[in-house]
């Protein structure tokens, strides 16, 4: 399930991947369908502002950051100054200007999915330069906005202001515009195990006919009209001990893997132009068990655990409460608290990151653990917050966040791999350069519509 996997934990449903959906626009067509197949989206899924399980719709409060030593609502902190107001306010204005920019082909610039948007906006000039250079020339340098726009693109991509292309950062802004009609704009859709609801809902089927075969594929290659497979599949209980060898015959295969994987399984693209694209960023998912859940110490602000919980400032990019969408009246007992956190790099070297962390990471002690992906936890609750913690499960994901640079809206490999039209075609958000489930499922119907037609 990839970056929308979720786990059980002491009873309690919690995300160890993505944690939340946008409302889709009425270009994601594939998206609302499938919220609608899955019970999701309510009535016409091609109306301008369809109605949605309340259930899925975030409850409130959604969002607080912490501040000045005080919690406040929403994502960037009133304390940080009047002039971080103003600097917010016409950040955002101009974001929703972008968000309306048509290109010569009447297409919008932004959207999702990426494939859907104009060709020729003036706004495609962004790509050629770095988010950080294009807000310094705009005249965006508040401080306070700044750190909130870089927790943004960590958010997003793993990566920093002076790293995405300016493209990237306008785009994570002005491609949200779905509109729902029993809930407010910027409101998205969650489920406490994030989005592995959805990844389960789209494997339903394969499982119930039984034919869902986790195989270690290690190479993909064309073999006459068609293509050959070969890789690994775990020993069966009861059968001969280690992995037995497979090979897979198909007339087509779909490939739907990060693309440096690609490049190393599919013997085309090994032979071809680097594979190159988005840097992909290591990042990290820890669900934290306590037994009751923390005490809100803090007075004088929003001192309700909300679902998204962010450190104004912070290294590492918050934690969600796995039970905020319960119904339940009584609030104490077991919860889990699930905190994020990327690895980017200054000097841009993903792969090198990923190699340190993971080294870390063997010779870590459970403590060396604590300290990293507990920052936040330790901010808002004090070092005192692990005596109720009775279980910290962390998951990394080395190639979770792909990091558009500049220029990826021209890197030909990308356009080729979206192109490919024969027994071996891709289907992976790298393609549009930036890790969401929407992409990902887009991708994922396209591959299979156009093989259906054939």
């Amino acid at each position: 399930m990839g970056n929308a996997a979720g786990r059980r934990l002491y009873g309690i449903d919690c995300p160890s991947g993505s944690h939340y959906l946008p409302l889709p626009s009425v270009e994601s067509t594939h998206l609302r369908e499938l919220l609608a197949d899955a019970g999701v989206l309510l009535g016409d899924p091609a109306a301008h502002a369809p109605e949605y399980d309340e259930r899925a719709l975030v409850h409130a409060p959604s969002h607080r950051v912490l501040s000045g030593g005080r919690w406040w609502p929403g994502t960037l902190p009133p304390g940080a100054g009047p002039s971080a107001g103003d600097a917010a306010a016409a950040f955002l204005a101009r974001m929703d200007t972008l968000s309306r920019e048509l290109g010569t082909d009447g297409r919008r610039a932004f959207v999702v999915p990426l494939e859907a948007a104009s060709r020729d906006a003036p706004s495609r000039a962004l790509d050629r330069t770095t988010a950080a250079a294009w807000l310094d020339a705009e005249g965006w340098t508040d401080p306070a906005l700044r750190v909130y726009l870089e927790y943004c693109v960590r958010d997003e991509f793993g990566a920093t202001l002076g790293e995405v292309s300016a493209w990237a950062l306008a785009h994570y802004f002005a491609a949200r515009v779905g509109r729902a009609r029993n809930a407010e704009p910027g409101a998205v859709l969650t489920w406490p195990d994030g989005l592995a609801p959805l990844a389960a809902h789209l494997a339903g089927p394969a499982v119930a006919a039984g034919r869902l075969r986790a195989v270690s594929v290690e190479r993909v290659e064309t073999a006459g009209r068609g293509v050959r497979l070969l890789g690994w599949r775990e020993a069966a209980p009861g059968g001969p001990a280690g992995p037995r060898p497979v090979v897979v015959h198909a007339r087509i295969a779909v490939v739907a893997v990060p693309r440096p994987v690609a490049a190393r399984i599919v013997p085309e693209l090994a032979a071809g132009p680097p594979a190159g694209g988005p840097g992909h960023a290591p990042w990290t998912v820890a669900n934290v068990v306590f037994r009751n859940p923390p005490e809100e110490r803090r007075t004088g602000g929003e001192d309700e655990l909300a679902w998204d919980n962010v450190v104004h400032g912070s290294p590492a990019l918050g934690f969600v409460h796995a039970l905020h969408q319960s119904i339940r009246v009584d609030t104490t007992g077991p919860t889990v608290l699930t905190a994020y956190r990327a690895y980017p790099r200054p000097d841009g070297d993903a792969r090198a990151e990923l190699a340190r962390l993971l080294e870390a990471g063997d010779a870590a002690s459970p403590r060396d653990w604590l300290a990293l992906v507990g920052t936040d936890l330790v901010t808002a609750y004090g070092p005192a917050v692990w005596r109720e913690v009775v279980r910290v499960h962390v998951t990394v994901r080395g190639h979770g966040m792909s990091a558009p640079a500049p220029g990826f809206l021209a890197d030909s490999v990308a356009a080729a791999m979206r192109a490919a039209d024969g027994p071996v075609r891709f289907a992976h958000s790298d393609l549009s350069g930036y890790s969401v489930f929407e992409e990902a499922a887009w991708w994922g119907v396209r591959a299979a519509g156009r093989i259906a037609g054939e």
